[in-house]
């Protein structure tokens, strides 16, 4: 699945159609994923998918009046799935091959999983939100949303770090020009384009709420911590803004409450339409 994966996607000649391959790839794979997780919280790789669907827009030239940035992106959209695709890959494989209280065990032993420490702590926070699947209470309804939120969080922060060569090649002009440069960044959702330098909005199907309800009061220790590290609050998308995406930390901070807000929309979970 690892070199499959790049050799098939990198095969497809044209950006566009190959971008179509990609966000596809996402949500076959996210799909996979959120059928072992319990349906009802969107994972990375659902994102992932919605994400693709917006770098199709920057490679079409339909977010940006000129062809500024366009190679970058496409690149960049070809070199992320072909990173993560396949440790994903590795995780549905390794969730149907073992009892889920042993996948916790198994990732730990993969040194594809664990390529970092981010890595790691991701699929692990997967692995415990399996063994919560089924379960109907409150409490851990509540649990295994705030474990796929940590690891979605997680696996942004590995991508974005791995992706900021990229992004400063899409936006290659730094300082005032690069915020300005910003101003064309938008983050594709089923309630339209978000413009990333403003706040992230109260979702439409939270009918005027920010948080879906197992996210908004955040028990888990390591989750808090990482939202308050991206300069966050637990209680509102004040500081969410991200005025130059060039910055890691700023992207950060968007993608931490932009998840934490849209984990629940059912909308999510539908293929992209690239019309």
């Amino acid at each position: 699945m690892t070199t499959d994966l790049a050799r098939r996607l990198s095969d497809i000649p044209d950006p566009v159609a190959r971008n179509y391959a990609i966000t596809a790839e996402y949500h076959t794979l996210g799909m996979a994923l959120a059928n072992r997780l319990g349906n009802g919280d969107a994972n990375w790789l659902i994102f992932g998918a919605w994400a693709s669907h917006t770098a199709g827009k920057f490679i079409r030239g339909d977010l940006v009046p000129v062809s500024w940035g366009q190679g970058a992106v496409a690149q960049g959209n070809l070199a992320i799935i072909c990173d993560i695709g396949p440790r994903f890959a590795r995780f549905l494989d390794l969730s149907d091959a073992v009892a889920a209280q042993d996948i916790g065990r198994e990732v730990q032993q993969d040194r594809l999983l664990t390529e970092s420490p981010a890595l790691a702590e991701a699929f692990e926070c997967y692995g415990a939100a399996i063994l919560l699947a089924s379960a109907t209470d409150t409490a851990s309804r509540h649990r295994r949303a705030q474990l796929i939120l940590r690891a979605n969080i997680l696996i942004a922060h590995h991508e974005q770090d791995f992706a900021d060569p990229l992004v400063d090649a899409a936006i290659p002009l730094g300082g005032v020009a690069g915020i300005l440069g910003t101003r064309f960044v938008k983050i594709t959702t089923p309630d339209g384009d978000l413009d990333v330098c403003r706040d992230v909005p109260h979702p439409g199907y939270l009918k005027g709420g920010q948080w879906p309800e197992a996210l908004t009061e955040l028990r888990d220790d390591r989750l808090i911590t990482l939202v308050r590290s991206y300069g966050q609050t637990l209680t509102s998308t004040r500081y969410s803004n991200a005025t130059s995406w060039e910055s890691l930390s700023e992207r950060m901070g968007y993608i931490t409450c932009f998840f934490r807000a849209y984990q629940q929309d059912p909308s999510l979970f539908r293929l992209p339409s690239e019309g």
